[in-house]
């Protein structure tokens, strides 16, 4: 054993010279950017350079490494297309390494993918009209790839595009303007839309296409306010409206369309009303013109009209009422509706007289009757009953009364007696 130990003792330290050499060659910045584990290089190389500042060996690594993980952060970024960072990165690195392939490679690629992009958006602007959009988009493209040449021609054309669009521009435009002053408004208020088209964001445009719709607007409200003042208030709402289409925001419109709609509903429900009226539906009639006298302002006198038309009418209707009571020789019921009437309309046409007048005849044909009752004969009850019957034949049992009087006033062969008394006469007188 003690032989060996000379043996061991070597076999020992070569192992643990191995295993310094392994550790040294884990921690250098080689061995990092080999497995690209590139923070680590870079925090190594960092503190080696910092350690020997005046070693240009130490200050490449450091260099090296820094750009290896500009490169990795980049490559990774623009993997997830953002490639406007990823581009920042890989200019950074080129800084630090002008003269490496890989780094000016990586740098046209994500050139080339913006510019290709910026390109698309161009293009896709381009046929929607964005002019002035897609000349942006041409020109970050240009900035990219300056000699794209699908970006070039593209430029051209949409330059020529709006240069043209600036022409027809100012020629609206100025057709607007002078409309304008000529208070020619609709004609202003077409041409400020046509430059409009060609300069959507135009703050003069804009502001000119505004003041003439105001001034649109209101006209529109001085025809509707004479509509409305004749009462065609259906016809004053759509100027109205039109009015508000014109300039949403006035407030002076905003007030006129919401008056004016109360006025129309008012309107309907006045003509509600009169069509109830003319079924005789007083109840319903009155309950619209409670609802539209709420609403309106500037109809009152015919809601007043209405509520008069459904006053007379219900008047209209209990006289008639009375009237047909009075010739069917109802008189107290006649009388009664007449006093109803009398309670609510006290000088409604002749009701005074009528209701006086059937009264009259209540009084005498008690009194008259009650006397009949009374009478010491038939001739005297007769007389009574009689004079009964010309102002009232229905008069309780007067009819039956004057039936039997009569009858027993008659002889039974009164008829045929006189009959057969006449025949001879006219003989004789005919022989003589």
């Amino acid at each position: 054993m003690s032989s060996q130990n000379p043996l061991l003792l070597a076999s020992l330290a070569l192992l643990v010279g191995a295993c310094a050499v392994t550790e040294k060659r884990s921690e250098s910045v080689e061995y990092h950017l080999k497995h690209m584990d590139y923070e680590a290089a870079v925090q190594l190389a960092a503190r080696e350079a910092k350690a020997r500042p005046d070693d240009p060996a130490a200050q490449d690594l450091h260099r090296r490494a820094t750009v290896a993980l500009l490169l990795e952060r980049g490559r990774r970024l623009t993997l997830d297309d953002s490639d406007v960072e990823a581009l920042r990165l890989f200019q950074q690195a080129s800084e630090l390494a002008p003269d490496s392939p890989e780094v000016a490679s990586w740098v046209d690629k994500t050139r080339r993918k913006l510019a290709d992009r910026w390109l698309q958006v161009g293009l896709e602007l381009h046929s929607t009209g964005e002019i002035e959009a897609a000349v942006a988009a041409y020109e970050q493209c240009l900035a990219l790839a300056p000699a794209d040449p699908v970006a070039l021609g593209a430029l051209e054309e949409a330059v020529k595009t709006v240069d043209h669009r600036g022409r027809k521009f100012q020629s609206y435009f100025q057709e607007g303007v002078v409309a304008m002053s000529d208070y020619w408004l609709e004609r202003a208020r077409s041409r400020f839309e046509y430059a409009a088209k060609y300069k959507p964001d135009e703050e003069r445009t804009q502001l000119r296409s505004q003041q003439v719709r105001l001034m649109l607007a209101r006209q529109r409200l001085r025809v509707a306010e004479g509509l409305e003042a004749e009462g065609l208030f259906g016809a004053a709402k759509n100027e109205y409206r039109m009015a508000l289409e014109l300039a949403p925001d006035d407030p002076e419109s905003q007030a006129a369309m919401e008056r004016c709609s109360k006025e129309v509903e008012a309107q309907r429900l006045l003509e509600m009303a009169d069509y109830e009226l003319l079924r005789k539906n007083y109840d319903r009639a009155g309950e619209h013109l409670a609802r539209g006298e709420q609403l309106t302002q500037k109809q009152k006198e015919r809601f007043e009209g209405a509520r008069a038309r459904i006053q007379e009418s219900r008047h209209e209707d209990l006289y008639a009422v009375a009237v047909a009571l009075e010739k069917d020789q109802r008189y107290p019921d006649a009388v009664e509706k007449y006093q109803e009437l009398l309670d609510i309309a006290q000088y409604y046409k002749d009701v005074f007289t009528r209701r006086d007048t059937l009264k009259a005849y209540i009084e005498l044909a008690a009194s008259l009757y009650a006397k009949a009752d009374s009478a010491s004969s038939d001739a005297e009850r007769l007389d009574l009953l009689t004079q009964i019957e010309v102002f009232w034949p229905d008069y309780r049992d007067v009819r039956s009364r004057l039936e039997a009087l009569r009858k027993a006033q008659t002889p039974p062969d009164a008829s045929g007696a006189g009959a057969s008394g006449a025949a001879p006469a006219a003989s004789g007188g005919s022989g003589g």
